[in-house]
């Protein structure tokens, strides 16, 4: 598949994606935001919960290689939490708030399937996974300093109160 017909089935895959979050009731905030070094491909908010979302599309025989969320690397999450990071601070900075929140980092794996109707017509059926708290923030205080641990004690994921952390009650 050539570049344009990825991005393409990118974009596919992240309308797939936002039609999937609009009907579990989040608002999406952001699609395909860029800073400098990382991209996340949606932002959405139900409640308290800010997900940052990262969209993996698939073909059913790709699919049957690796699962999506096995291309979101650590690397990958890295520069994930980087975004999301500056996405948090500029909207301090700019005095914006979506009042009080849980940041978070998912994945959504779309497997995607292309067949002909009876009438001749390419369809396409898709099954999303949609992975919550895939992954987290643990390591990043010593690198971000206190903006870090002002967002990690203030919004839930920092500190002992990491999810994974099952001394928590």
């Amino acid at each position: 598949m050539n570049r344009s017909a990825n991005k393409s089935m990118g974009r596919f895959g992240e309308s797939v994606t936002a039609e999937y979050l609009t009907r579990e009731g989040y608002e999406i905030l952001e699609r395909n935001y860029r800073s400098d070094g990382g991209e996340i491909d949606i932002i959405a908010k139900r409640g308290v919960r800010l997900a940052f979302v990262e969209v993996k599309l698939r073909s059913v025989s790709a699919a049957g290689y690796a699962r999506g969320s096995a291309a979101v690397t650590y690397a990958k999450q890295q520069r994930i939490i980087k975004t999301a990071l500056k996405y948090i601070r500029a909207l301090r900075a700019a005095g914006q708030t979506y009042g009080d929140f849980n940041p978070c980092f998912d994945v959504a794996e779309l497997v995607y399937e292309e067949f002909d109707s009876e009438r001749g017509e390419k369809l396409c059926a898709v099954k999303i996974n949609y992975i919550t708290s895939a992954f987290g923030v643990r390591g990043y205080g010593e690198h971000y300093g206190d903006g870090y641990h002002r967002y990690g004690s203030q919004y839930g994921y920092g500190g002992s109160r990491y999810p994974d952390n099952d001394t928590d009650n």
